[in-house]
C-alpha cells in the first residue's frame, strides 16, 4: 500500500482487495486503495466522502459497504458509503 494506515477496513470486490479509511498519525483517512493479485500491485482509488477510522465494512451485492467509524476530532459517524464501479456512493444511515 502507498499509505500506511491503522484501523482500516477491507473487502474483496471484483477480484481486488479494497482497503478503505483507517488512521495515520491520529487523523482519520478518506483514502482507499485496491490490490490486484493478478499483477501484484496496489492502485489508489477515489477517496471516500468522509475520513473514517475503525469503520465496519462488508461486501454486499458486489459493493464494499463502509459504515460508521469516526474521527477523534469530530466523533463517531452515522454515515454509510459504498464502493462500486469506480465511485463511492452514499447509502442511508
Amino acid at each position: 500500500m502507498a499509505t500506511a494506515r491503522a484501523f482500516a477496513c477491507a473487502g474483496v470486490v471484483g477480484g481486488e482487495l479494497v482497503v478503505a479509511g483507517g488512521s495515520a498519525g491520529g487523523d482519520a483517512l478518506a483514502s482507499a486503495e485496491a490490490y490486484d493479485p493478478s499483477i501484484a500491485a496496489w492502485r489508489p482509488l477515489r477517496p471516500m466522502r468522509e475520513g473514517r477510522q475503525g469503520a465496519a465494512c462488508g461486501v454486499v451485492a458486489g459493493s464494499l459497504v463502509v459504515a460508521g467509524g469516526g474521527d477523534l476530532r469530530s466523533g463517531p459517524l452515522a454515515s454509510v458509503e459504498a464502493w462500486r464501479a469506480g465511485a463511492w456512493r452514499p447509502l442511508p444511515p
